[in-house]
């Protein structure tokens, strides 16, 4: 039997969407969470079989949390719900390993259905959109500046090394990385050069 983890931060939709994901087979518990940040906190304890989760959220949001938790946990399976999403964070997210993502006006049906195929370890995307997805260049809205600085990291320079070769002091340098971090959804130097040549942002 499957655990979920719901994330919603309208609180009357999230309890709605529990009640009906209760009824799915399979599914022995539903445990909710009104923030990204919640569901970051409390995932390495709990480890529930599917995360299901809101793109649009306060503070974090599913995409970069999606991003977060798949890099700190690789076997997680998260299924993103979403009224309206850009392409590029519907990239980011499945590039990073989102199982999928529905309309958040789906039928109970439809819904179920699509529980049922990720709680039995499958996918909502088929293997050759998977592959065409390892070929497309997300465009992550990374500014000039950001993208220079992730350039920089990738050539083994610090932050000091960053700031001369553009012309900007390590304290500048630090909040554009933080930036770049945020938006790639990762925590570290290393790690963000690592997406970048995964995802094909650096060749």
């Amino acid at each position: 039997m499957g655990t979920l983890l719901l994330c919603d931060d309208h609180r009357v939709v999230r309890e709605a969407l529990a009640e009906l994901l209760r009824t799915a087979p399979g599914v022995s518990d539903v445990d909710q969470a009104g923030s990204a940040e919640e569901v970051l906190a409390r995932y390495p304890a709990m480890r529930p079989s599917v995360v299901v989760m809101d793109v649009r959220l306060p503070g974090m949001d599913g995409v970069t949390a999606t991003c977060r938790l798949l890099h700190d946990h690789p076997a997680a399976t998260v299924l993103l719900l979403t009224g309206e999403v850009r392409d590029d964070d519907r990239l980011r997210a499945l590039q990073a390993g989102a199982k999928g993502f529905l309309p958040k006006d789906v039928d109970a049906e439809g819904l179920l259905r699509a529980l049922a195929v990720v709680l039995a370890g499958g996918d909502l995307l088929s293997p050759a959109q998977r592959r065409a997805l390892q070929h497309e260049r997300p465009r992550v809205g990374l500014s000039p500046r950001e993208l220079q600085v992730l350039e920089g990291m990738a050539a083994g320079r610090s932050n000091r090394e960053i700031g001369k070769t553009l012309w900007l002091s390590e304290d500048t340098v630090k909040v554009h990385a933080k930036k770049l971090f945020a938006k790639t959804g990762v925590h570290d130097r290393a790690a963000a050069v690592a997406w970048a040549f995964r995802s094909g942002v650096l060749c």
